[in-house]
C-alpha cells in the first residue's frame, strides 16, 4: 500500500496538494469512518492516524477469516467432489414425501382424510399406500400397490443392493415368506446411513415420520427397489 501512494505521490506539490483536499474534506464532513471515505484519503495520498487505525481494525478480522476459508474450503472441495452427481439433486419423490411429514391418522386407526387421500377409501395399512401416492404423483409409476409385499414381488427386475435417494425400501413382518411387511422411500443416503419417509409409523395416531437405520444392521429388511 506504501509503495503504491508513494508512486502516485512523487513530488512535494502533489503532497501539500493532497493534503489541503484531505484538510477541506475533513472540515467539512468530519473524521472518516467508513471504508469509501479512508479509501479515497488513501487514494489521495495522506495516511492519517485515523485512517491507519481503522485499517489496523479491519485487517485482523480480514486475516481470520481468510485463515479460516484456508482451512474450511479444502474440506467442502473434497465433499463436493465425492458427492456423486445424483446425491447433489433431491428426487421429486423425496420432495413429494417430505411435503407429508407429519401427517395420518385422524379419528381411528388407518382412518382420517388424508389416510383416506392415500388409501383411496380402502381400509388398510397405509404404509404402501404412501408410498404408491408419491410415487404416483411423481410421475414415476401407474400401479397403485396397498399391499407392501406386492412391492417386493411386482418390482422383483428393479431391485438393487446399492441405495440411493428415491429408492423404495421394503421389510417384512413375522417371516420372510409372510404375506405382511413394510415399505418407505429413501430420502437420502450417506455413507453407510440411510434417512427413509415412511407412512404408518408408530402406535395410533400414525403418522409418516422419518426413520434412521444403518446399511448392514437393518431388522427385517428384505431390500431396495429402483422405479
Amino acid at each position: 500500500m506504501e509503495n503504491d501512494i508513494n508512486k502516485i505521490l512523487a513530488t512535494k506539490r502533489d503532497w501539500r496538494k493532497a493534503e489541503r483536499r484531505i484538510e477541506e474534506r475533513r472540515k467539512k464532513y468530519g473524521t472518516p469512518h467508513d471504508r469509501k471515505d479512508c479509501a479515497d484519503m488513501l487514494r489521495e495520498g495522506r495516511k492519517y492516524p485515523h485512517v491507519d487505525q481503522f485499517y489496523h481494525r479491519l485487517n485482523p478480522i480480514t486475516a481470520w477469516f481468510n485463515k479460516l476459508m484456508r482451512k474450511v474450503f479444502p474440506v467442502i472441495l473434497i465433499f463436493l467432489i465425492h458427492i456423486p452427481a445424483h446425491a447433489q439433486e433431491i428426487p421429486l419423490t423425496v420432495r413429494i414425501a417430505e411435503s407429508q411429514l407429519g401427517r395420518g391418522e385422524i379419528g381411528g386407526k388407518n382412518q382420517g382424510p388424508i389416510v383416506e387421500m392415500y388409501t383411496k377409501g380402502q381400509d388398510v395399512s397405509w404404509c404402501a399406500a404412501f408410498v404408491s401416492w408419491t410415487l404416483t404423483k411423481a410421475h414415476k409409476t401407474n400401479r397403485y400397490l396397498l399391499s407392501a409385499k406386492s412391492y417386493w414381488r411386482d418390482y422383483r427386475s428393479s431391485r438393487v443392493t446399492s441405495p440411493r435417494s428415491g429408492d423404495i425400501i421394503c421389510f417384512y413382518r413375522g417371516g420372510r415368506r409372510s404375506g405382511l411387511g413394510h415399505v418407505g422411500i429413501i430420502e437420502n443416503v450417506r455413507g453407510e446411513y440411510i434417512t427413509t419417509i415412511e407412512g404408518n409409523v408408530g402406535r395410533y395416531p400414525a403418522k409418516v415420520k422419518r426413520e434412521h437405520y444403518r446399511l448392514g444392521h437393518i431388522n427385517n429388511l428384505l431390500g431396495f427397489i429402483r422405479i
